[in-house]
């Protein structure tokens, strides 16, 4: 409702004030008490404000503005100021029909339910307490804690601490393990509560000390995550960025400060709880000091002070609408200037400050967004999966959407090229090109035994290789066991030892009378004996069928110790061959009858192998056989071990057995590589919506 130059103007609210402007800055403040906030306005808005209320209509402010400035001011600009005045609710409102435009203003913006709902859930804030009064009357106390000797008595704490923990450095590492005890955890808890408890306390102690009010101290809830805040919006007022920027410091000055103490008490207090909490407290500040607080990515006090200290009031909005901006001039070249004039480094740093800004936004919030998926009960997780990613990712990128005016972003050859490789993306993504199913697979023979040592054993020769042709009991490893071989002799002495005395019977009595016991134990010693040398007849390990050695375990040397479990070698008939591999169960669907392929070896992909799908088990694999295929070993299926070091695939693998189309010479060992099948044409959007859908409905529960 933009005023013209007859219509009434609204009159100020007598309540708001003008603060003068910050030091080097030509604006001023607009400090609205009923909400406690600052509005920043320019060096023209403040002159024309002054003389407001003392006159009734565009057409006499203008000619007062003339008459006292001796410059000119467009009454269309006073209409507009007039309307945000208006709708910042600044003024009085006491024309007629006023109510008329407050009830259009209250339901233009009024939610629904369920945006109300969303909404609360993302974000909302619990007042708890008005602090000012009590930061008032004991700042007296607190101001020694902020003086500069406090400073370099904590900066030479943090530098004796640093080199105390240095020295009992393991042992300080392995504090962190306390953590995970329920005594741990609760400590963990209680340390974090005080940490961010004084970190607000430091920023609201910082704001009182250079005269700001402190109205609110409080809860704040992101996406149920509460975070303690303090309202400091009174720095808007202080004239001087450095005092802004100390209280935007001073709650990571208080953090660093604990983590300063807890160090250097770390080494001095006894060990157990006492240590604990001295390891949690100074862990905990700097974590959260760094990683959190510093972050200037988030609304948090790191970005406050990136933008004191480059004087950008409400940086992200103007960042961002220059990266927009950009953005538009980049995809259509509409050569429209740029919201704000800015010299060219601080142009660019903006826009790369604001790209980096949804870059880690993008990362964090598809995070959070997995976070409450997991936290919360099936269905409900990906509800609220869903409005993680609607509203902070997808809605953003909607409304950007829509500001491109179909006119103005069509008519430059930019826009055209734009158009042109969106077009093919599309395309891309929409038009079922594909066909190939990649299926990891083996050459191998069809009949192959896999050999074991008969026991943990110590490798004495090995005596075949690769490739090479055996018969049926031909020699392949040979092994030694050191405790056999001690066994072999001890048994050996007491066979001796017994023979010895049952051949003194006749002379000694005590031997005569135990001679029965003697025969019995040497009998016993001579089948123990016998047991032990066929045990070291069998580390002798031989082929238990005529073939090839299709595979030899390469890490086979003299004197390296192999378990019963660990294979030695795989023997079969090279002559009969068969593909074997695993198809994923996204592909199940693409694969028909007898569907023709390709192998494609790693070692030699020109020497493609052509082969038809034989069969595909009913049911997904337990655990992948082909150990080869695994990720590993080297293959391209992600497993995971179970408790008996099965490798259990982490999507769903079907076993499938493929028959080549023609004769192969006999095969020397076993090749791996790639089969592609000639499947059904598959979109990329298709295969990403399908995975989609699956992971919903099998998560779901449905």
């Amino acid at each position: 409702m933009t005023s013209s130059a007859g219509t009434p103007l609204p009159r100020l609210r007598e309540d708001l004030r003008l603060i003068d402007p910050h030091r080097g800055d030509a604006g001023r403040l607009i400090y609205d008490p009923l909400r406690h906030r600052y509005l920043k306005i320019d060096h023209d808005t403040s002159l024309l404000l002054s003389l407001w209320n003392a006159h009734t209509s565009a057409a006499a402010g203008a000619d007062a503005f003339s008459e006292r400035y001796a410059r000119d001011i467009d009454e269309w600009r006073i209409g507009e100021l007039a309307t945000f005045l208006l709708r910042a609710e600044l003024a009085d409102g006491a024309l007629a029909h006023d109510w008329r435009r407050k009830w259009q203003q209250r339901e233009s913006t009024r939610r629904s339910w369920l945006a109300q709902a969303i909404h609360g859930y993302l974000f909302f804030r619990v007042p708890l307490v008005a602090p000012d009064r009590f930061l008032r009357a004991t700042l007296p106390y607190i101001a020694p804690l902020m003086s500069r000797a406090t400073a370099y008595t904590v900066a030479m704490l943090a530098v004796a601490g640093l080199y105390l923990v240095s020295r009992r450095w393991e042992s300080f590492l392995a504090t962190y393990q306390d953590v995970f005890t329920p005594a741990g955890v609760a400590t963990m808890l209680v340390a974090v509560a005080l940490v961010k408890s004084l970190h607000e306390l430091g920023h609201a102690y910082a704001a009182t000390r250079h005269g700001c009010r402190v109205p609110t101290l409080g809860i704040a809830f992101m996406v149920l995550m509460p975070l303690l805040y303090t309202d400091v919006t009174d720095a808007w007022r202080l004239p001087g960025k450095r005092q802004r920027l100390a209280i935007d410091a001073a709650g990571v000055a208080v953090e660093l400060a604990l983590a300063a103490i807890a160090l250097f008490l770390w080494p001095f207090v006894p060990q157990g709880p006492a240590q604990s909490a001295a390891f949690m407290v100074a862990t905990a500040s700097l974590v959260m000091s760094i990683g959190f607080n510093l972050n200037p990515f988030m609304r948090f006090d790191g970005y406050y002070i990136l933008a004191d200290a480059t004087g950008m009031d409400n940086l992200q909005p103007r960042a961002f609408a220059l990266a927009r901006w950009r953005l538009r001039e980049i995809l259509f070249g509409l050569g429209e200037p740029p919201p704000e004039a800015f010299g060219r480094r601080r142009r660019l740093w903006l826009i790369a400050y604001a790209w980096a800004t949804w870059i880690y936004r993008l990362i964090v919030f598809t995070g959070i967004a997995v976070l409450v998926y997991a936290m919360a009960f099936k269905v409900l997780g990906i509800v609220l999966f869903l409005v993680e990613i609607l509203y902070f990712i997808l809605l953003p990128i909607w409304r950007e959407v829509r500001t491109w005016r179909r006119g103005a972003t069509s008519a430059t050859r930019q826009a055209a090229i734009t158009f042109a490789g969106l077009s093919l993306l599309v395309a891309a993504l929409l038009v079922p090109w594909s066909r190939d199913v990649a299926v990891p697979a083996i050459l191998e023979a069809r009949e192959t035994i896999m050999v074991h040592p008969p026991r943990p054993a110590r490798v004495k020769a090995v005596l075949v290789a690769v490739g090479d042709a055996l018969q049926e009991g031909d020699p392949l490893v040979e092994f030694d066991a050191p405790d056999v071989d001690n066994e072999m002799r001890l048994t050996e002495t007491r066979i001796a030892l017994a023979e010895r005395r049952l051949a003194r019977r006749v002379a000694d009595p005590a031997d005569r009378e135990q001679s029965l016991v003697l025969e019995d134990e040497l009998a016993a010693l001579r089948v123990n004996l016998a047991g032990l040398g066929a045990i070291k007849d069998r580390l002798v390990v031989r082929a238990p069928v005529a073939g090839r050695v299709l595979e030899l375990n390469d890490t086979l040397h003299p004197g390296r110790w192999v378990a019963m479990t660990e294979p030695i070698a795989r023997i079969g008939d090279p002559s009969a061959v068969v593909v074997r591999g695993y198809v994923a169960e996204q592909d199940l669907w693409r694969l028909g009858d007898a569907t023709r392929g390709r192998l494609i070896p790693y070692e030699t992909p020109a020497a493609s192998i052509p082969l038809t799908l034989a069969g595909v088990a009913r049911s997904g694999a337990p655990a992948i056989e082909l150990a080869e295929l695994a990720q590993p070993h080297g293959g391209r299926i992600a497993v995971a071990e179970d408790r008996d070091r099965r490798l259990v695939p982490i999507t769903a693998q079907f076993l499938a057995a493929m028959a080549p189309d023609e004769a192969l010479p006999p095969i020397t060992r076993v090749t791996r590589g790639l089969v592609l099948l000639e499947g059904e044409a598959e979109s990329l959007a298709g295969r990403a919506a399908r995975q989609v859908a699956r992971v919903l409905v099998r998560e779901s529960g449905f």
